[in-house]
């Protein structure tokens, strides 16, 4: 009594590539990473709790845990990313047509579905709260989404392309972008 289990966090983010051609290929994402998200808050890579998410490793679509699993992600941290190898169910017509978005490029982002174990609040030089920062986090879901919170959530050609043009990649940067629009 008077106890309740931590809130789930979703952070939206993640560059896309395709691995192959084939309707079966995996589809690959930068799930997550180090940078400041629109809310000013950033997930700490070696944070991540995986183990249990490896022995039940759904890709869902919009964070619907009601519904139906549309895939199975593999995940990995590598450096400051959380990498997800994602591998859409081909017998379901649900998920043969959101892997279709993505292959359109009328979706690029993809969700994680976390619970916070350990957090500290990030601090401005002037004093303020920016946002969360998560320094250990269980991954319970990852997600397929049209809208996302994370800036650097575009397909991986978009992203190279912002970057090729002169964007920089701090999370202050992307801050002040997303108050401009």
């Amino acid at each position: 009594k008077g106890t309740s289990a931590p809130p789930v966090f979703y952070r939206d983010s993640g560059s896309f590539s395709k691995a192959g051609a084939s309707p079966d290929a995996p589809m690959m994402f930068v799930a997550s990473d180090e940078t400041a998200d629109r809310l000013g808050d950033v997930i700490v890579a070696a944070g991540w709790s995986l183990d249990n998410f490896k022995q039940n490793p759904v890709f869902m679509l919009a964070h619907d845990h009601a519904g139906l699993p549309i895939g199975r992600a593999d995940v990995r941290v590598e450096g400051r990313q959380l990498l997800a190898s994602v591998q859409f169910d081909t017998a379901d017509p649900v998920s043969v047509a959101v892997r279709g978005k993505y292959e359109r490029g009328f979706m690029k982002a993809v969700s994680v579905g976390f619970r916070a174990i350990e957090t500290e609040d990030i601090i401005g030089q002037d004093g303020k709260r920016l946002g969360l920062m998560f320094k250990k986090t269980e991954l319970l879901e990852l997600s397929a989404v049209a809208v996302p919170a994370h800036p650097s959530a575009l397909m991986r050609r978009a992203l190279e392309r912002r970057i090729a043009e002169g964007a920089s990649p701090t999370g202050e940067e992307r801050r002040a972008e997303a108050t401009e629009s």
